[in-house]
């Protein structure tokens, strides 16, 4: 995995926006203060393909990662696997789910977020426990890999570096957990085993015997029960038929009993049958009897009607003279209104002509009176306007005086937050004081706790050494002879341990303090700095610049006053001016306009004069006169339009009246011809009912007589049923009577059935007791199997706990892990020779002799120990070390970049000045991107690509650089 390009925001430190764009960078350094954010890029890498940081556990990891008081995180990261392009880019809100994309050159893979860091870690072929453990190395751990201060210290770093202290932790706790389900298990199986002793073959045979005896047995019995079946079955079946024969005899009783009433039912059967041969003549004849009598009704209200419209007609005729009289003096009418209609728009006119003059006198009343008060006003402007020009002048006179006063208060503006913020720098400097203080102590008590601690530790080291001697060896600590042996307690162990993990904290805890303290240090010096580059700018303290920044902030809120007194002066004087242009043109119209209304007057006089002649009478009030002449024409109006309305009523009653008289007299005419028809059709129907009156009598007689069709099939049906039933039962009687004929006389069924019933117990009897036999050989059959199987599972777990309380004996004495660790520092050692060779231009190489790791000079064939190298070359060694571990760790991985952590902290400024060659060594040689991490500025120098990380208070800024 190669970086190509980083964009952080919002991640930690690094609140704004930040590219890192790694495709120009082969071997660089990122440097920053401590603090900085330096750690952060690398988090953001892990972050971006995994979704976890190696400093934060658990699942709300973006409470740390998210910058303090924003509500949206983003990190994007681009990189290359050999030679292929990826990019993956995570974004996350608080109250919603984090979303990822993940890119394959430009296009976007279906994944989701759960499905990431698998695909990643298929891609680059390692976890993300192993690809934190490569991706930065931590240079300080392999710098004492190399020249250990004590034997087993190479040891113990390998194990921490590689994991496998804990992976030994684990395998002794899986071996001891595994010992004891062991054990568990054989002492169930042993326990179970005891209970099937009794269990063997002989058994097994004797209860199959005995199953066998029981199933001919049972056989026996079932063929006794199926012959005693087979009679009880004919018993029952002549019973059955006895009983059939009775219900039969009882049924055929029964229809011999209906027989007079069935006779009955026939007759007035064949009497229906015959009637209804003339049903349908009997049905017209009452049809044509109904109709003559509706008709003889009809004709009777047709008389009643044709007097009625006779009358009406008459009444009619008479009002239709009448008004036919005044419909033909209309036409004088109309004439009389158009003359009325002339004189009434002459009238309007006037009206209108007298309106005008009227109007038009007020108007130039109005117009004149007008005129006056627009030349008062325009006098009244003009003393205005000589007042505002003098207020004007005066004003810019004292303006003139303040000239130049908004840049001073510019600048002042500028620098007031500046000196705002020197009590509170002051304040963060007594603050800060306070801590250092405190962090100081605390550090003093933490040294002191580890000197203590070291100084028992010691003395446990001693101890322990005297513990390892024989009686009569040299003591290495004292020089005396060993008299008596003492053994290592368990609590002793225990307290050792207890020791070492409290050093290493109290360890880590001086590591925090003094970086704590170096950023506190560092935080004083910069806001001392910040304080004396505000005073810089104008050479005065607080109080002299807040005293003078008070009488400039007067004298620009006075001119600020000023100017808006002029801008509204002038603003006063435009409108003055604009209001005395809009008076003159007010003038000028209006003098325009009183002549146009004089002539206009003159104009309408002329036309009242001709208007007057015109109507021939004198006119006092037109509008009165025009009111009469309009009630006049409504009358005449309404007048003709009622005699003209009813005239055209009274015609069409009197013509729908006549049209209603002739249709009564057609339906009377109508009505008389049907009567005859009817008459003549009845006189037919009686010749052919003739014949029927003679059998039957009277209509009514044959009436009653009749039956519906659906009846008359219902009778017949009822009359054939009885018939067939009869015969039927008949012919079943002589049946069943033959074959009861042919059953044995003396068949006793209930003697039958308590046999059988006997039989059927004993058969359930028997059969249980097989089942249960059955049940029995199976059980001991599966006994017999379990116990051969316990033997052999002992047999296993006996094997299995001698091969596990072998190991157990091996990690307890360390002979594995010892194993394990000589193993893998042979195949780092290899790995780190190829690096070596290539950093050293093929001069150095790594040789492990029993356990001690030497250098082989190769230009002069000498071996050397690891203590004698230079400042660079022991740096070139640990960083050989470091990159065979990464090896090792990847299981060669496709891991094309890596990290080295801080491992130069170490170095005095000399060693560190030297360091320019081997660093261009690593450079051609390397193979892969190399990126060093660290908090020296002059290290810095030695680099031509590097990547600055700077601190601005609470957050953070990149920028790459390359010369």
């Amino acid at each position: 995995m190669k970086p190509i390009l980083l964009k952080l925001e919002n991640f930690t430190t690094y609140k704004k926006l930040q590219e890192i764009d790694f495709s120009d960078l082969n071997f660089f350094i990122i440097q920053g203060r401590t603090g900085a954010g330096k750690t952060s890029i690398i988090d953001a890498m892990c972050y971006a393909l995994y979704g976890k940081v190696p400093r934060y556990k658990g699942t709300s990891i973006h409470e740390h990662l998210l910058s303090k008081g924003q509500k949206r995180m983003r990190v994007y990261f681009e990189f290359s696997v050999k030679g292929k392009r990826y990019a993956v880019d995570r974004q996350y809100e608080p109250s919603k789910s984090p979303v990822v994309r993940f890119y394959e050159g430009s296009r976007l893979l279906n994944l989701k977020v759960r499905e990431v860091e698998d695909y990643v870690s298929k891609l680059l072929g390692m976890d993300y426990e192993t690809f934190t453990k490569v991706l930065v190395l931590p240079q300080g751990q392999f710098d004492r890999f190399l020249k250990p201060q004590r034997p087993a210290e190479r040891r113990e770093i390998l194990n921490r570096l590689l994991g496998y202290d804990e992976i030994f932790e684990r395998i002794s706790s899986i071996i001891k957990e595994t010992l004891k389900e062991l054990e568990k298990e054989k002492g169930i199986l042993e326990a179970e085993y005891e209970s099937l002793k009794s269990i063997n073959q002989t058994l097994l045979e004797q209860k199959e015997k005995e199953l066998i005896r029981k199933q001919e047995e049972f056989k026996s019995i079932r063929d006794q029960k199926e012959r005693l079946s087979h009679e009880l079955q004919k018993a029952i079946e002549k019973e059955r038929l006895e009983n059939e024969l009775s219900q039969k005899t009882s049924q055929l009783s029964q229809l011999l009993n209906k027989q007079e009433e069935i006779n009955q039912k026939k007759e007035k059967l064949e009497k229906a049958k015959r009637v209804i041969i003339y049903w349908h003549l009997v049905r017209e004849y009452e049809s044509i009897l109904n109709q003559k009598d509706r008709i003889i009704k009809e004709k009777k209200e047709l008389q009643h009607e044709l007097v009625k419209y006779s009358e009406e007609i008459k009444s009619a005729q008479e009002e239709y003279e009448k008004i036919e009289e005044k419909y033909k003096k209309l036409d004088k009418m109309r004439e009389k209104i158009n003359l009325l209609e002339i004189k009434k728009e002459k009238l309007n006119n006037l009206e209108s002509i007298k309106r005008k003059i009227y109007e038009t006198n007020i108007e130039i009343s109005k117009n004149r009176e007008e005129l006056q008060n627009i030349s008062n006003s325009l006098t009244d402007l003009n003393e205005k306007l000589q007042q505002q020009n003098s207020y004007l002048s005066d004003l810019e006179e004292k303006l003139k005086n303040l000239e130049g006063i908004e840049a001073k208060y510019a600048k002042a503006q500028q620098l007031k937050p500046m000196y705002d913020s020197i009590p509170k720098i002051d304040a963060d400097i007594k603050r800060i004081d306070k801590d250092i203080q405190q962090k100081e102590m605390e550090l003093g008590e933490v040294q002191s706790k580890i000197r203590q601690l070291e100084e028992k530790l010691f003395e446990e080291y001693i101890h322990q050494i005297r513990l390892k001697l024989s009686p009569g060896d040299t003591c290495p600590v004292c020089g005396n002879k060993v008299k008596n042996v003492y053994m290592v307690s368990l609590e002793m162990r225990t307290s050792v341990e207890n020791v070492k993990e409290e050093i290493q904290n109290l360890r880590q805890k001086e590591r925090e303090l003094v970086e704590l303290l170096s950023e506190k240090r560092t935080q004083k010096n910069s806001l001392i700095q910040k304080k004396e580059e505000i005073i810089s700018y104008t050479k005065l303290d607080f109080q002299e610049f807040q005293k003078r920044y008070k009488a400039l902030e007067e004298n620009y809120k006075t001119f600020l006053s000023l100017r808006e007194k002029e801008k509204a002066c002038r603003e006063k004087l435009q409108k003055l001016k604009e209001e005395k242009s809009s008076k003159e043109v007010e003038l000028s119209k209006l003098e325009t306009s009183i002549k146009h209304s004089q002539r206009l007057l003159a104009q309408l006089q002329e036309e009242e004069e001709r208007l007057l002649k015109e109507i021939g009478e004198p006119v006092i009030d037109p509008a009165r006169s025009v009111r009469q002449l309009e009630d006049e024409l409504k009358n005449l109006k309404e007048e003709i339009n009622s005699i003209q309305k009813r005239y055209e009523e009274v015609s069409s009653y009197l013509k729908e009246l006549s049209a209603d008289l002739e249709r009564i007299k057609v339906q009377m005419e109508e009505k008389e011809r049907r009567e005859e028809e009817l008459k003549e059709r009845l006189n037919q129907l009686a010749g052919e009912l003739y014949p029927a009156f003679q059998e039957f009598g009277d209509l009514e007689t044959l009436k009653s007589f009749y039956l519906p069709e659906d009846e008359i099939q219902k009778l017949d049906k009822e009359i054939n049923n009885y018939e067939r039933d009869m015969e039927s039962l008949k012919r079943d009687i002589s049946l069943l009577k033959e074959r009861i004929a042919g059953y044995p006389k003396h068949i006793s069924k209930e003697d039958l059935e308590r046999k059988v019933k006997g039989l059927e117990e004993a058969m359930y009897r028997i059969n249980e007791e097989i089942g249960f036999l059955s049940k029995e050989v199976m059980d001991i059959k599966q006994k017999i199997q379990r116990k051969e199987h316990i033997e052999k599972q002992l047999q296993n777990i006996s094997r299995e706990l001698w091969k596990y309380e072998t190991l157990q004996r091996d990690m307890r004495s360390e002979n594995f892990p010892e194993f394990v660790s000589r193993q893998m520092l042979q195949t780092i050692t290899d790995r780190a020779s190829f690096y070596l060779l290539k950093f050293s231009s093929g001069t150095y190489e790594f040789k492990l002799n029993e356990g001690d790791l030497l250098v082989i000079d190769r230009s002069s064939g000498h071996e050397r120990s690891v203590f004698t190298l230079s400042g660079g070359e022991t740096f070139l060694a640990s960083l050989s070390l470091a990159f065979a571990v990464s090896d090792i760790v990847s299981h060669n991985a496709p891991l094309e970049s890596i990290f080295i952590d801080e491992g130069f902290g170490n170095l005095d400024r000399e060693t560190r000045e030297s360091l320019g060659e081997f660093f261009e060594l690593i450079k051609l040689n390397a193979g892969r991107m190399v990126g060093i991490i660290s908090h020296l500025e002059d290290l810095a120098e030695k680099f031509d690509q590097r990547v600055l990380v700077e601190k601005h208070g609470d957050y953070s800024t990149v920028k790459v650089q390359v010369i």
